[in-house]
């Protein structure tokens, strides 16, 4: 019997991207809406494909890019409330949920006072793949909606304006160089990783020793 044939995730690309050129802006709308709520959907590499459409005259550049952003805008906001609501309704009103995870709200809170607006910027743009993880702990810890819907559209917009501009000027090449951005993407998400944990070791074996001392 003959096995099934395995979609790839390059196949998968292609199949969304086909979707997007038959069904036009309504689906990449909500594609990018479901990449912001945590959904790995590869965007990035669909809104690239776009704006090489856009080139070959399949699609109109200013529309194409209002559209990338006011969706992408939306789907961070609704994120947003999401896990603002869950909080509100489901961890501040069950006392075991409340046990398990309060704690680390609070620690995420008092990270979110000090460093939010430099943290959803940067998870827009560069480190968009951490976007969705950051806007469930902006929701959850009822970080200042204002804040963060005026730095989430400032940080979507330099987005949109570059994954469609390196589509819209490279509209021949766009899929190696999309490979590339896809492969140093991770990459600085994972050196972003170890900063951050080598940091909060450092603070811990700070701590500790402070402790130790005074004992």
């Amino acid at each position: 019997m003959s096995r099934p044939p395995v979609i790839t995730m390059s196949d998968f690309i292609v199949i969304i991207i086909e979707f997007v050129r038959q069904h036009e802006l309504w689906f990449l709308g909500i594609l990018l809406v479901l990449q912001n709520n945590g959904v790995p959907l590869a965007s990035s590499l669909v809104v690239m494909a776009s704006g090489a459409m856009a080139y070959t005259g399949e699609f109109s550049l200013p529309v194409l890019g209002f559209y990338v952003w006011l969706f992408s805008l939306l789907g961070d906001v609704s994120s947003y409330w999401l896990w603002r609501g869950i909080d509100k309704h489901v961890a501040h009103r069950y006392r075991r949920v409340n046990q398990a995870v309060g704690k680390w709200l609070e620690k995420a809170e008092g990270y979110y006072d000090r460093y939010g607006k430099l943290t959803v910027f940067t998870t827009r743009f560069p480190f968009s793949a951490l976007g969705s993880v950051v806007n469930v702990f902006a929701g959850a810890t009822g970080y200042s909606f204002i804040l963060f819907f005026i730095t989430v559209a400032v940080g979507q917009l330099i987005w949109s304006i570059f994954y469609l501009g390196l589509g819209y000027l490279f509209s021949d090449s766009w899929e190696q160089l999309a490979l590339v951005i896809s492969q140093s993407g991770w990459l600085a998400v994972i050196t972003l990783a170890l900063i951050i944990a080598a940091y909060t070791a450092r603070r811990i074996h700070i701590k500790n020793s402070h402790i130790m001392r005074h004992d």
